[in-house]
């Protein structure tokens, strides 16, 4: 009888929260829905800077260390985050964070973890996972997503702010479209800037049968459009870049081997084509990242098809017609080496950072000009 009666209360409590998820979902999509997306792009002129690469790391917090992601500050600082936690217990992983000044990189503080997404989202967490950091002229923002509903095998897209540039954070929010049943979602790109002071940000879905999709989000955060992506396939975590106000490309992994496609939005991602473009040979699953310089070309870090013991930037013409392998970054002969990750970005003064996890136990980050990649003006 007792039996019975756990199993009837059981399954009350999932029905109410089915309905409640539910009701979450319908009413985010009650929201207006502007008709066209335009991108917000940096400026466009071009620095004169002379030969620089500089490597550097935040101080190691833990075991592990994974999943980078920078941002520019406001005052010209660089701020970073990323998954670390003690090997072999995820679920006491934490995203950390740090800022590099003149002084160097700021002893890094953990600014989210289980615990603390249980408590903001009121629900059952067991891991958080993907960082995405994103700045504006109204502060930081941190994607990331944190999963374990329960039992059901869902991850929740969350959001942090700090008005500071980081020295204190509000509470974690989750996105209404994750209770909405997007399910095993992906985040490998960090989210687009919009003129309106919204984003649009990519996800994966590695639920079966399930296919790449971006989110609008307003000013404030909240979702106001959701589109899929034609063609794409369960496990495909796009990176997309900007490349004009209204034109966008991604890049989306395939099943199996397959090579990655290049894909092409002109109206700000409501419409989708595959191009005919090739890419360079990139390694299958691993995600690479994709930024569109001041001066118009594009550049790619990502790990060659050899695997993720290498790691190469690429950088090629505006129009992707033609890459070219700039340099290698790093190269090591063990099977065990990995050098995955990537995060890259162009700060206000032309200059270039990278960040990438090395062999699972370090961030590495790399600040660099065009000139002294290239070993040659630009």
């Amino acid at each position: 009888m007792n039996a019975t009666r756990t199993l009837r209360s059981d399954w009350k409590t999932h029905l109410a929260l089915a309905c409640f998820l539910g009701a979450v979902g319908a009413a985010a999509w009650q929201l207006p829905k502007p008709a066209h997306p335009v991108l917000a792009m940096p400026a466009s002129d071009t620095h004169d800077l002379p030969p620089l690469m500089l490597a550097s790391a935040p101080a190691d917090a833990s075991d592990t260390a994974r999943q980078p992601s920078l941002a520019e500050l406001p005052d010209g600082r660089i701020a970073m985050a990323w998954m670390a936690g003690p090997d072999k217990h995820p679920e006491r992983d934490a995203i950390w964070f740090s800022r590099l000044g003149r002084q160097g990189w700021e002893t890094p503080r953990a600014i989210a973890n289980l615990e603390s997404a249980a408590g903001d989202s009121f629900a059952h967490i067991r891991r958080v996972d993907r960082p995405m950091l994103q700045a504006d002229a109204r502060g930081l923002s941190l994607y990331f997503l944190s999963g374990g509903l329960g039992m059901a095998p869902v991850n929740l897209l969350n959001r942090q702010f700090s008005a500071d540039g980081g020295e204190q954070w509000k509470r974690a929010r989750w996105l209404q479209s994750s209770a909405a049943g997007i399910g095993r979602i992906d985040l490998a790109s960090p989210p687009l800037p919009l003129t309106d002071g919204g984003q649009l940000l990519m996800l994966g879905n590695a639920q079966p049968g399930g296919s790449a999709s971006w989110l609008r989000l307003d000013a404030r955060g909240r979702i106001i459009d959701k589109l899929r992506l034609p063609g794409t396939s369960a496990g495909s975590a796009p990176v997309a870049a900007a490349l004009g106000p209204t034109r966008l490309w991604a890049i989306v992994p395939q099943p199996e081997a397959e090579p990655p496609q290049l894909m092409q939005s002109d109206d700000g991602g409501l419409h989708w084509q595959v191009t005919q473009k090739s890419l360079p040979a990139l390694a299958a699953r691993q995600s690479p990242a994709l930024l569109r310089l001041h001066d118009g070309r594009l550049l790619l870090a990502g790990n060659p098809a050899s695997g993720p013991g290498q790691l190469n930037l690429w950088l090629g013409d505006p129009e992707a017609e033609r890459w070219t392998l700039v340099k290698t970054l790093e190269s090591a002969p063990d099977g065990a080496a990995s050098f995955i990750d990537p995060s890259l970005l162009q700060g206000r003064d032309g200059r270039l950072h990278l960040a990438y996890a090395a062999r699972g136990r370090q961030i590495r980050y790399l600040t660099f000009t065009l000139p002294g990649l290239t070993g040659a003006g630009t």
